[in-house]
């Protein structure tokens, strides 16, 4: 197993164009992906902040005692929007697990989950279902929950078959052992996090594609983890 230092290292590589061997990842010289990742993740970050703005003026009638008649027809569209921009979450995750195998990434792939969406929205929807309940009987049961279940988004890219059900399931076994791990990785980013709040929330332009190059490097390093010890077992 990696360490978190390693990872985030790999992660940093492969967003300059290397693969964490060191070598371009595709032609003699290295191709730079903050690029078109900083702007992929200023795209979802807009779109994402259009489908809540509904519930966001609902909020703000509902603190103002405006008629609440017209602030539930708000929460509803809100709510609507939001379900339909999971897809979009899914192609943004995976995009960097596709960059990092050599796959060539556009802004194009942050709509690639809309050509699954039942799939996807399923899956996406019983993840939230899930953490919502494991949250409301105590935070702590959900956050370990969330952790468990985070995987399920590219195990659903590399086993195009499978449904978000098993998907689920599958993040489960393989997070056996690796929840604080992860854990640690994501707190690792605190002081950029701080940092980015500092330049106004631009620096999270910056940041999320750092986080989510080193989650991919993190399923990629529990996966293989994860195999190995399926082969052990079967011999």
């Amino acid at each position: 197993m990696k360490s978190n230092s390693q990872i985030r290292r790999e992660a940093r590589k492969n967003l300059s164009g290397f693969t964490y061997e060191g070598q371009p990842i595709s032609g003699s010289y290295p191709e730079s992906m903050w690029g078109t990742f900083v702007l992929m993740t200023f795209l979802y970050m807009i779109i994402s902040g259009i489908a809540q703005s509904p519930c966001n003026v609902a909020d703000y009638l509902l603190q103002l005692d405006a008629d609440s008649g017209v602030a539930f027809p708000l929460y509803l569209c809100g709510i609507a929007l939001i379900l339909l921009v999971l897809p979009m979450g899914w192609g943004y995750v995976v995009s960097f697990l596709n960059h990092r195998r050599g796959v060539h990434v556009d802004i194009d792939q942050l709509f690639m989950g809309y050509k699954q969406f039942g799939r996807i929205f399923v899956a996406y929807l019983l993840n939230s279902l899930y953490v919502l309940l494991w949250t409301l009987l105590l935070i702590i049961p959900g956050i370990v929950k969330s952790l468990s279940y985070s995987l399920m988004p590219f195990i659903l890219a590399d086993n195009p078959g499978m449904s978000g059900e098993q998907a689920i399931c599958r993040s489960m076994e393989m997070m056996q052992g690796n929840k604080f791990r992860l854990f640690l990785l994501i707190l690792s980013f605190i002081w950029w996090a701080i940092l980015a709040i500092l330049t106004c929330g631009i620096g999270f332009l910056w940041l999320y594609p750092y986080v989510y190059a080193s989650l991919a490097a993190f399923y990629d390093d529990v996966k293989a983890d994860f195999e190995k010890k399926d082969v052990t077992a079967e011999a």
